[in-house]
C-alpha cells in the first residue's frame, strides 16, 4: 500500500512537475534549483485571480 502511494506521488511529481505536502503548523525550508519570478506566481487551487479578491471592497450600508 505504501508502495502504492509513493508511486501516485511520483506520477505526479512527473505530471506536475512539483509536489510538496508539509503537515499543518511544521516548519520547512523550500530549496529550488530555478529563480522564482513574483510575477509569473498564482493563486492555486482557484478560478478568482488574486487582483480581483483584493480589489473587493465589502458592500456598505446605505442610508436612507
Amino acid at each position: 500500500m505504501l508502495q502504492t502511494y509513493a508511486q501516485q506521488i511520483f506520477d505526479s511529481i512527473q505530471k506536475n512537475g512539483f509536489y510538496v505536502r508539509v503537515p499543518s503548523g511544521k516548519q520547512f525550508y523550500l530549496y529550488v534549483l530555478q529563480t522564482i519570478d513574483a510575477a509569473d506566481a498564482s493563486l492555486g487551487g482557484t478560478a478568482i485571480p488574486v487582483t480581483q479578491e483584493n480589489d473587493e471592497q465589502p458592500p456598505t450600508k446605505s442610508k436612507p
